[in-house]
């Protein structure tokens, strides 16, 4: 048989069997699990030496890897320790062979999180059972993630499409009675507000994507600078009072004078603080109350925003600063994609700080956020 087809034959069967890569410095325990596993078609290939092994799992990653934890060139956990180190390979199925009365080293594999062990000597049997299950339960995780991820990908490009066709049809309905009316001066001025509103809306999508894409890839230009909180915290206020005033919503403040600066990106937390106020005036109740509490204590410095909007259900806020994740988005009626607070999150990371959420549906939310002085 030519090599070349040799070759094909081979990913052929890799293509049909799964495949296990062990590893031991013992040939015998090699020809062993190849006899066993092969037997109820598994392809096997054994390597002596990991380092050799680590060079082939990275170019031809298999479905599941046993170890032997006790080699010469490389132990067991250090083969585990450089393939958690590769996000490619980091997910693979790692089982460690060791001896039987070898419990420390059973429970430092359990540590480090290896899906399982084998003890030797090994029954054909104990071996295959472990092996199926620990593929089954990957095969059924990559299922679950496939699924997840169709749906997500649907949710998003619904959410994209309904935000893009909304001002879209604004801007062209209105642009095509001007252009095929004859109207009064007043009534093109509304005309051309309704235009303006659906292009602002789309510059705030763009504006958001470019955000997020800047906070999460490092590729923020702005540069660092020392400054007081309480400083940027009051310009916050100023800007949001017409809001705040338009909505009859009551402003109690409690700001100290007093406070250690901070060093970090003004711009970028003033941006992340100001969506955080955003959701706090959009999602309260009319003429009640936001509570803003800025003070230092016990080495940290700590901003609490708090309303008396309509509350986030317990089930939704793990989730709440997740990206494109919406409350109800129909039954609020919500508009954007769902990045603001992802974004405030993040702004607020990279200049060291830290953001919690309380929040009682009917009650209102509460977000602090803790800056860690010695940062």
């Amino acid at each position: 048989m030519h090599q070349q087809e040799k070759k094909n034959n081979k990913r052929v069967t890799r293509m049909l069997n799964r495949t296990i890569t062990a590893i031991d410095d013992n040939p015998t325990i090699l020809l062993m699990l190849k006899n066993f596993l092969e037997s109820v078609e598994f392809e096997v290939i054994p390597y002596e030496n990991p380092l050799e092994a680590l060079e082939f799992i990275e170019s031809e990653p298999p479905d599941l890897i046993i170890c032997d934890i006790d080699m010469p060139e490389l132990n067991g956990f250090e083969v585990h320790q450089k393939l958690q180190e590769k996000p490619q390979l980091k997910m693979i199925p790692f089982v460690f062979l060791t001896a039987l009365d070898d419990d420390e080293n059973i429970i430092h594999g359990k540590e480090i999180g290896a899906d399982d062990y084998i003890t030797k000597p090994f029954k054909r049997e104990t071996l295959i059972a472990a092996i199926r299950g620990k593929l089954k339960r990957l095969t059924d995780f990559k299922q679950s993630q496939h699924t997840e991820i169709e749906k997500f990908k649907k949710e998003i490009i619904s959410i994209l499409l309904h935000e893009l066709r909304t001002p879209l049809t604004v801007i062209h309905g209105f642009t095509s009675l001007l252009v095929d009316s004859n109207i009064d001066i007043v009534k093109t001025q509304q005309l051309l507000n309704n235009i303006k509103s659906g292009g602002d809306r789309l510059k705030k999508l763009i504006s958001d994507i470019e955000q997020i894409t800047s906070l999460e890839n490092n590729l923020y230009t702005e540069k660092m600078v020392e400054f007081q909180l309480n400083q940027l915290m009051q310009q916050i206020i100023r800007i949001k009072k017409e809001e705040i005033e338009t909505k009859k919503l009551q402003l109690f403040v409690s700001i100290s004078e007093e406070l250690s600066p901070l060093t970090g990106y003004w711009m970028m937390l003033e941006d992340g603080i100001n969506r955080i106020m955003d959701n706090a005036i959009k999602y309260n109740k009319e003429e009640e109350s936001i509570n803003i509490r800025l003070h230092e204590e016990d080495k940290s410095i700590i901003l609490e925003i708090s309303d008396t909007g309509l509350g986030i259900p317990e089930e939704h806020q793990d989730k709440i600063f997740n990206k494109f994740y919406q409350v109800d988005r129909q039954l609020n009626e919500q508009q954007g994609m769902g990045l603001g607070l992802t974004i405030a999150e993040k702004s607020i990371q990279i200049n060291k700080g830290s953001i919690e959420l309380k929040s009682e549906v009917g009650i209102g939310t509460t977000i602090k956020i803790t800056f860690p002085l010695n940062n």
